[in-house]
């Protein structure tokens, strides 16, 4: 009878040990992730020619390198959040680095594309770096209300 009640309790209060393993089954999946955007990029350099066919290689490069370094910056921010403050919430943890790793891919992508059109200057940098810093304040005072 024991065992028939340990089951049931179990049964009956899930919520806690399925919230602790969905924590680090995002992490995990987030870390798979990157390794699968990385491998994409891998395929669309060695692949698809910019010359051959420039109407896909261009759009998938830069799809390709967006989504691998959104991810990469997201992992290594829940990393540092996560034996940071170890008492922080992981899935706000990850929320918010998956939102700073879109605004950084974000920026990298852009001055990627501006640099193809060799139109990418310092000072260009310093205002999609400061365009940046502006979009995190405005989602960080948005968050605290």
């Amino acid at each position: 009878m024991k065992n028939d009640e340990l089951r049931l309790t179990y049964y009956l209060q899930p919520t806690t040990y399925r919230l602790l393993m969905w924590k680090d089954l995002s992490l995990w999946l987030l870390i798979v992730a990157t390794f699968i955007s990385w491998g994409a990029w891998g395929l669309v350099l060695n692949k698809i020619s910019p010359i051959e066919s420039p109407q896909i290689a261009l759009p998938a490069f830069y799809l390709s390198i967006f989504l691998s370094l959104l991810t990469t910056f997201a992992v290594i921010g829940s990393l540092l959040r996560k034996f940071g403050a170890p008492g922080k919430n992981m899935l706000r943890c990850i929320n918010i680095s998956l939102r700073q790793g879109t605004i950084l891919a974000g920026i990298a992508v852009i001055a990627l594309f501006f640099q193809q059109l060799q139109s990418f200057t310092w000072w260009m940098g310093v205002l999609l770096l400061m365009i940046g810093v502006i979009l995190e304040a405005l989602f960080w005072n948005s968050g605290e209300k």
